[in-house]
């Protein structure tokens, strides 16, 4: 995944140094990049530079850009043929690894879920602030103290009630 940021005045999304140069050729990378949420800035500049996947759908706006650019011939088609190909190669490797005995059980996966992260879960150090008393009073301070965001979501207000 990449991120938002620049990274000597490139965008993460289209640094060819980082996603091919160093991820893909140097490090043996074989999967297929994804953008943080929203943090495609270029999305033919991305192609080229080896992001794969773009999230969330810019809703048909960013594929238009990239038609226009195969066919302008300012993108080679190859370029999106690869990046095609990586992201089925996944696909594929699920489907092929895919078990028709396993069931799929909510509550348990759920509860899984949570006593693998609460075993990841790390403290860098502990200077006697945690655990919180319950007399104690902490402070929230910014936008997201009115309107939490949950893993990169909407605000709370407008995420659906499960």
């Amino acid at each position: 995944m990449c991120s938002y940021n620049k990274i000597n005045g490139v965008y993460a999304s289209e640094n060819k140094m980082l996603l091919t140069d160093i991820l893909r050729d140097q490090w043996g990378f074989e999967g297929y990049v994804v953008s943080d949420w929203g943090a495609a800035n270029d999305r033919v500049k991305g192609l080229e530079a080896g992001l794969d996947l773009e999230m969330p759908s810019s809703n048909g706006y960013n594929d238009a850009k990239i038609v226009a650019a195969v066919q302008n011939g300012s993108l080679d088609e190859a370029v999106l043929d690869r990046a095609v190909e990586r992201i089925l190669k996944v696909v594929f490797s699920y489907v092929d690894a895919r078990r028709p005995d396993t069931v799929f059980d909510r509550a348990k996966d759920h509860a899984e879920a949570v006593a693998v992260e609460t075993q990841c879960a790390v403290l860098l150090t502990n200077q006697g602030v945690l655990p919180l008393g319950t007399d104690q009073k902490i402070a929230y301070i910014g936008e997201f103290a009115a309107a939490p965001r949950y893993q990169a979501a909407a605000p709370a207000t407008s995420i659906p009630a499960a």
